[in-house]
């Protein structure tokens, strides 16, 4: 009979450290995701405007100057804050898009790290990539639906010009497909 309880006490002892290893793995495993970013750090920030996108820093007036849609300009991430901060519509609009960390040592970075820092995840829940919105054209009608109408309107804005773009030069032209995005995004676009 001691031999079973003895059987028991390691049974249970072991179910005790279990749990412990696993509450460990998961503080590391947050921990790990949380990232602080100084406000000397560079950012790769895209434009996801059609057309110019100017900001100007209210705190330094120094000037930053996007020329059209996917143009690349770096920031740093005090630019960044700073821009949260006073012209909070960069961010709910989805004007910008982050690409990195342009400096080395950051490497391990991604831009959902550097959204999480900013505390702006919440407005790219549903942002595709201006370089990609000619990707969407060729889903299908449905997933067209699904992930346009998700979009905010400042995306759906820089989709209607991207749409029309792609129907001039013939890679969009399903008559069914322009019709769910003229559904989606509430406008009419050109016709092929």
């Amino acid at each position: 009979m001691a031999t079973k309880k003895s059987t028991t006490k390691k049974a249970a002892s072991t179910a005790k450290t279990e749990p412990i290893e696993t509450q460990e793995a998961a503080v590391v495993s947050a921990q790990k995701k949380s990232v602080k970013l100084d406000d000397s750090v560079r950012i790769s920030v895209k434009s996801n405007t059609f057309g110019g996108l100017l900001y100007v820093n209210p705190r330094t007036g120094d000037k930053t100057e996007w020329n059209g849609c996917g143009d690349v300009q770096t920031l740093t991430m005090g630019d960044l804050r700073a821009m949260k901060g006073t012209q909070r519509a960069f961010f709910e609009n989805q004007w910008i898009y982050i690409v990195g960390v342009d400096e080395s040592g950051y490497e391990d970075v991604t831009a959902e790290d550097v959204y999480k820092s900013l505390m702006v995840t919440q407005y790219y829940k549903n942002v595709l990539d201006p370089d990609n919105y000619a990707e969407i054209f060729s889903w299908e009608p449905h997933r067209i639906q699904e992930v346009v109408s998700m979009m905010s309107d400042g995306a759906k804005m820089n989709l209607v010009v991207a749409a029309n773009t792609c129907i001039d030069d013939g890679t969009l032209d399903s008559l069914r497909k322009i019709q769910v995005l003229e559904e989606c995004l509430g406008c009419e676009l050109k016709k092929p």
